[in-house]
């Protein structure tokens, strides 16, 4: 795990409070739990939104520079049951001198597509 990774799993303290781990590969992870269910017994959104942008702000982080999330969506066209896992992957779409543009895609551990974030980070020195 590289050192920015590394700085976001200890400094983040809602990400280690929904068990959101970064993989060495970029990746971030997350086996739902019964906190991270809704009033359905569902996966919560706001848990599937908190790996998607984990995982934005990480692969947003690789520069090295300083980063601001100005804008995101998410559309989820799945949902999981407590002890499914899922991960978060982020590839960059344009990235530029001040502005970055992410996709980011979460998957069920059966491999089914359940949402896809588009990010927008603005990059300072």
């Amino acid at each position: 795990m590289d050192a920015v990774n590394r700085a976001m799993s200890t400094s983040d303290a809602w990400a280690s409070r929904l068990s959101i781990e970064a993989t060495g590969d970029g990746a971030s992870i997350m086996r739902l739990g019964g906190d991270h269910m809704n009033f359905l017994d569902g996966a919560h959104g706001g848990a599937l939104y908190s790996l998607a942008e984990k995982a934005l702000r990480a692969a947003a982080s690789q520069s090295g520079r300083g980063i601001t999330v100005v804008d995101t969506h998410l559309v989820l066209t799945a949902g999981g049951k407590e002890g499914d896992t899922f991960t978060a992957t982020v590839e960059p779409v344009n990235v530029g001198r001040t502005l970055g543009v992410y996709s980011v895609s979460v998957t069920r551990s059966d491999g089914r597509l359940v949402g896809r974030l588009t990010g927008t980070v603005r990059f300072s020195s």
